[in-house]
């Protein structure tokens, strides 16, 4: 990956109850990591010289501790680490020499407080290896809180540590890719090139006296700090329905609304999904659409982090082909954050900058040229959605994309945005059906543009379509992992099953729970293709598939193939010969994931979000899935395997991807012979591969016709894609 961060260490004492606490330095991270306004980043950020900030303890031992800083750096900062650790330097003496009030103490206090008394429950293995491990170090007063709560107004233990915080006593790590050249050493176990130098004296004696920056602050207080927990009053909302209902429905918005009835927590969660048909029809519209949203998440940085503090939080990003904008946190400050996000969506190009625009354009194609760095089985996952969904892009595509997009071109397409938007909205939680229709008004004044278009009702949602592949045929794509040093391939295996229904749902869920053991015992365990093995049920835009991915530096992927489609021909067998007793317990294990409820609001509101985002509504779906599996059969099984999976199966539609390892390999591997097997070293196989690959056959069943994919996009042209998925209401 292409980082650039510059990083500082130190050591200080032990934080296991001997004097100081995770609390002390907690302290020190809130201040030096915080993102408000005057802050440190705040200040990077404004000089372009970097993107985020980390402060903390990364290690705790009985002897010692280490308190990190870690700044992700643009280039400029590289070029200009000197000053980034100098300013770091003044906001630290602007730390020691600034009177510590007791109203800081008093708001991590109360947001700690809160935060412990309202969070969502955890999972029983997390929560107990962490009680576990506490009980080792602290006393029984801090074993599930330790962390957790800030305890009494002990400024003075704080201050101890941050006077251990000098520049004689740092460890400054710089890393990026250009300095290469200047390194000396090589690590011996992964070849890391690097270059160890003292400090300059001149140099530190600069840090020990930074002078004062005057655009450096403390935080002020936080507006976002909670003081009403309140619950609604139950006798004034509906309870009797089970499911979210629909309080708004025009040609901007429909909304739905469910009040939390289970959990009874003061928290809310307004979600929105904005549809228009300028987010994604082409890769530029894509990269627009990704810096808008990349260049408000900025924006919104310094204003949200006081939120983020006080339990709140958003997630704002593209998704698909439309906006998407979670928000979540104590329902008496969520309509206020909300506000603001919207205010600032609304009116860009009154916010945003063009130096601001230029270092976040920076970093979002960084982002973007870091994903060809992925593993091998990533990129077979992507090049999946480029063959089959109708607007997905490839990363060389987007890239070039935003390396042409001007500042001028965001501010134009940030209103073109809006002109014609439909929004889906979710609000649920502890709000009355008054509150949601009022909250729901704020999201969609906000946001409608003036004289804004209504959406025709055949295109309110913009979501892509799926490519319809064609029974009895296998097409195979073939690409370089575009890391020439990564010597993984990788095979994507998809089995398209077609349109969603009831039916084929609930048997591929029973086939794909079947399936998941002896397919990675034969292929990871016994054949050992690879550390990475994994089959899953996938869905999307309303049609359904079943995939095997396996990543292997040991096989090329026509052999990988191979060696699946002899699984499947033992396969049969298998299934054919289980007891009555062992489909039911797959049964049971299938139902078990259904009719499971929701263990906290997250998950309840994710629940429905699923149902909303396929714009189906199926709010009940789940039961009536766990219903329809009960009753199925052995002899649906074979049934289903035999029409979709087993080679030659007369409903097959299969897309192969296969991703190799360097470009001499592509032209070298074409078959699994052992003619094809030599283009890999010999000595990285096991005695079990290189028989398998001495017995293997390189030609495919004669009665599959096969069809190379030279191009995604042209695929796409010509093939013909699925109606897209049908509302149940």
């Amino acid at each position: 990956m292409d980082w650039k961060v510059v990083q500082v260490s130190w050591v200080l004492p032990p934080l296991r109850g001997k004097g100081y606490s995770q609390q002390h330095t907690s302290v020190l991270s809130h201040l030096i990591g915080h993102e408000g306004q005057g802050s440190l980043l705040s200040y990077l950020k404004k000089k372009k010289w970097a993107n985020s900030v980390y402060a903390g303890i990364v290690e705790d031992y009985d002897e010692f501790s280490l308190f990190v800083v870690s700044f992700d750096v643009t280039e400029d900062g590289i070029e200009r680490a000197d000053d980034v650790l100098k300013a770091m330097f003044q906001y630290i003496h602007l730390m020691l020499a600034s009177p510590w009030e007791k109203w800081m103490f008093d708001e991590l206090e109360i947001m700690s407080k809160t935060h412990y008394m309202f969070q969502s429950k955890n999972p029983p293995a997390d929560f107990t290896s962490v009680v576990a491990a506490n009980m080792h170090t602290f006393p029984k007063r801090d074993i599930v809180s330790e962390g957790v709560l800030y305890f009494p107004y002990e400024w003075e233990q704080t201050l101890e540590l941050l006077r251990l915080m000098t520049p004689e006593q740092m460890r400054v790590l710089i890393a990026c890719q250009t300095l290469e050249d200047r390194a000396t050493c090589e690590e011996k176990w992964y070849g890391t090139k690097f270059r160890e130098v003292p400090l300059p004296v001149t140099f530190l004696e600069e840090m020990a006296n930074p002078g004062t920056n005057i655009a450096l602050c403390l935080p002020h207080p936080n507006a976002f700090v909670v003081t009403d927990l309140s619950l609604v009053d139950g006798r004034t909302v509906d309870t009797r329905n089970q499911h979210p209902q629909i309080i708004r429905d025009d040609d901007f918005c429909r909304v739905w609304y469910k009040p939390d009835v289970k959990f009874k927590k003061p928290r809310t969660f307004a979600v929105a999904t904005f549809h228009s048909p300028e987010v994604n029809p082409t890769p530029y519209s894509y990269a627009l659409s990704a810096l808008f949203v990349a260049c408000l998440k900025d924006e919104l940085n310094e204003y949200s982090y006081d939120a983020l503090l006080a339990g709140m939080n958003y997630k704002l990003r593209l998704n698909g082909s439309n906006i998407y904008l979670s928000t979540g946190g104590y329902s008496s400050k969520l309509p206020i954050l909300v506000q603001r996000i919207l205010e600032v969506m609304g009116s860009f190009e009154n916010h945003i900058g063009d130096e601001a625009f230029e270092r976040v354009k920076h970093a979002k194609c960084r982002s973007f040229e870091n994903m060809r760095l992925e593993e091998a089985h990533r990129h077979a996952v992507q090049q999946e959605s480029n063959l089959l969904h109708e607007r997905s892009w490839s990363v060389d595509d987007i890239v070039n994309a935003i390396r042409n997009c001007s500042f001028r071109d965001v501010i134009a397409h940030s209103k073109r945005l809006f002109r014609q938007v439909y929004c889906d909205i979710l609000l649920y939680g502890n709000l009355s059906r008054s509150e949601a229709t009022d909250l729901a008004g704020i999201i969609v004044d906000q946001v409608r543009a003036p004289r804004a278009l209504t959406m025709p009702s055949s295109k309110k949602y913009w979501m892509g379509r799926q490519v319809k592949l064609s029974c009895g045929v296998h097409y195979i794509y073939k690409c370089v992992h575009p890391n020439p040093e990564n010597a993984n391939c990788a095979v994507n295996c998809i089995y398209q099953i077609g349109l969603e229904n009831y039916m084929d749902r609930a048997k591929l869920a029973l086939f794909s729970q079947i399936v998941d053991e002896p397919l990675f015992d034969q292929l990871r365990t016994k054949e050992q293709l690879g550390y990475t093995v994994y089959s899953t049920p996938s869905r999307g835009n309303g049609v359904q598939s079943f995939k095997i991915v396996v990543q292997s530096n040991v096989a090329p992927p026509a052999f990988i193939e191979q060696r699946i489609e002899t699984f499947w021909l033992e396969l049969r067998n298998t299934i054919a010969g289980m007891s009555g007793d062992q489909l039911q317990e797959h049964i049971q294990s299938v139902v078990k994931g259904y009719v499971e409820k929701p263990k906290n609001q997250e998950e309840e509101v994710q629940a429905l979000l699923v149902e909303i985002a396929n714009h189906q509504f199926e709010f009940g779906r789940k039961m009536k899935l766990a219903k329809l599996v009960r009753t199925l059969q052995l002899s649906d099984v074979l049934q289903f395997f035999d029409d979709y999976i087993r080679p030659g199966g007369a409903m097959r539609k299969k897309l192969s991807v296969h991703i190799y390892g360097n470009e001499t390999r592509l032209e070298k591997v074409t078959d699994c012979s052992a003619t094809g097997w030599s283009a890999f070293d010999s000595g990285s196989q096991t005695g079990l591969m290189a028989a398998m690959a001495l017995g293997a056959s390189s030609e495919p069943a004669s009665d599959v016709k096969i069809e190379y994919v030279k191009d995604s996009e042209d695929f796409k042209r010509r093939t013909s894609m699925y109606e897209l998925p049908t509302a149940y209401m």
